[in-house]
């Protein structure tokens, strides 16, 4: 069994540099958790382009200012010792996350890493060979239950909700809420 990875809001903690990128341009933080909540759900505002932002944080070397989600680190570590981290992102390019993993890993994790840009993350995940994959969006995970891949759905603050559908509930299969979470579900089933 093979785990994969998305990247933001699952590895790289993308809402916090957001919020922080916000509350720096003079928004009040009620209004920036307000936005970051929005974002998370439907990936846009009215009075907001989130595309720019995303191209700001990248382009504006920024991405050095995106922590790594608490544990993340440490799970990477331990795991990268005896598989490699596929890491399958809805981003456009490899290089701003590439380039904040190496600031944000040691040299022998970070030569694990590799890093994959597609839309479809359960075709190039079954391509990969990879049996569970662990994201942040329940539309994510029931694309990935379709195409055959076990989703791992990483509770966030805009996925806490409870699902009342028993057959979506059914197809996530497995939620947590933490990276120790996933370290003991890991430990006992993919090593």
């Amino acid at each position: 069994m093979l785990l994969g990875f998305d990247f933001d809001s699952v590895i790289g903690d993308t809402e916090y540099a957001l919020k922080c990128l916000f509350i720096n341009g003079g928004m009040s933080p009620e209004r920036a958790n307000i936005k970051i909540t929005d974002y998370s759900i439907i990936k846009q505002w009215p009075e907001v382009n989130l595309k720019e932002i995303i191209d700001d944080l990248e382009t504006l070397d920024n991405t050095i200012q995106i922590p790594l989600v608490y544990g993340a680190r440490e799970f990477l570590k331990w795991y990268g010792k005896k598989h490699l981290l596929h890491i399958i992102t809805n981003r456009n390019t490899s290089d701003s996350v590439y380039s904040l993993l190496k600031h944000r890993l040691d040299a022998e994790t970070y030569k694990k890493v590799w890093i994959h840009c597609n839309k479809e993350k359960g075709e190039l995940a079954r391509k990969l060979k990879i049996t569970h994959f662990v994201d942040d969006h329940i539309v994510n995970c029931v694309k990935l239950a379709n195409s055959g891949i076990v989703p791992i759905l990483f509770t966030r603050d805009w996925n806490r909700e409870k699902i009342s559908s028993r057959r979506l509930l059914n197809m996530i299969g497995i939620r947590i809420r933490s990276w120790e979470e996933l370290y003991f579900i890991a430990e006992k089933y993919f090593c």
